[in-house]
């Protein structure tokens, strides 16, 4: 869970809430946008999914902890750079903060060497990017809303045909040769563009992109979110904030 404050217009995430109670003692700590999808139920994975690798990594590795098989249902992958085995997600964060140098490299005007570990992951992205016309505007930006009281971060903005764009990175497992989007990561990227909107004061909604990255391969899967899937994704992180700030214990009173 990631919280984060606002004050005199600047965003700063709050790396020592990590909690509801944490955040209501806190007084003005925002969750995540992130967050907030994840209150929404999901039957198959809670009552299914989750059961069944537990069960199954529970038989397989009987001397782990409960922890240490938690970590390994969402997999584990080798790290380029130390060659250690690491969690799914601390490699998607690796990759993700080698993908954020190159995008702040090319906002500030220069290109980075490709001679990291990582960038044999993202190198296919950053090809991607370059020959469809995007334009790095801003990576990693902040962003909170008062109204919604939620906040987030931006993976990248940039500018295409004359208008910004959001986009997502979601370094996940594609061995069946097809990038995998969810309904929830469009209404992460959905409600996000709605804040870049208003706050930006622009004339029209940005375009949302989730770039699904194979962890193995690299190869991005690009998918563009119609104004209806948009729409709908606004709709979703809203039922997702209502149950947040509704549920006893969890949110404020508003």
């Amino acid at each position: 869970m990631h919280y984060y404050t606002k004050k005199n217009g600047a965003v700063k995430l709050l790396a020592d809430v990590t909690t509801p109670s944490q955040a209501r003692k806190h007084g003005s700590a925002y969750p995540s946008v992130t967050t907030l999808l994840g209150y929404l139920p999901n039957e198959y994975i809670n009552s299914v999914w989750k059961p069944k690798m537990f069960v199954q990594y529970a038989r397989e590795f009987p001397d782990l902890e409960v922890d240490e098989i938690k970590a390994k249902m969402w997999g584990e992958r080798t790290c380029p750079e130390t060659l250690d085995t690491i969690s799914s997600s601390e490699f998607g964060t690796k990759a993700h903060a080698r993908l954020e140098d190159h995008m702040n490299a090319q906002i500030d005007g220069f290109d980075l060497v490709r001679d990291h570990p990582y960038d044999g992951i993202i190198s296919p992205t950053l090809s991607f990017l370059a020959l469809n016309g995007f334009t790095p505007v801003s990576a990693e930006r902040m962003i909170a809303c008062d109204e919604l009281k939620t906040a987030g971060m931006l993976d990248l903005i940039a500018e295409h045909e004359g208008r910004l764009v959001l986009m997502d990175y979601k370094f996940r497992d594609c061995a069946d040769g097809k990038g995998k989007t969810y309904d929830k990561d469009c209404a992460q990227l959905a409600i996000e563009a709605k804040m870049v909107m208003e706050q930006d004061e622009l004339d029209y909604m940005p375009e949302c992109y989730t770039i699904c990255i194979d962890s193995t391969a690299g190869t991005p899967y690009v998918k563009k979110w119609t104004h209806a899937a948009v729409k709908k994704g606004i709709q979703t992180f809203i039922a997702a904030r209502n149950l947040y700030y509704d549920l006893p214990g969890l949110g404020y009173e508003l």
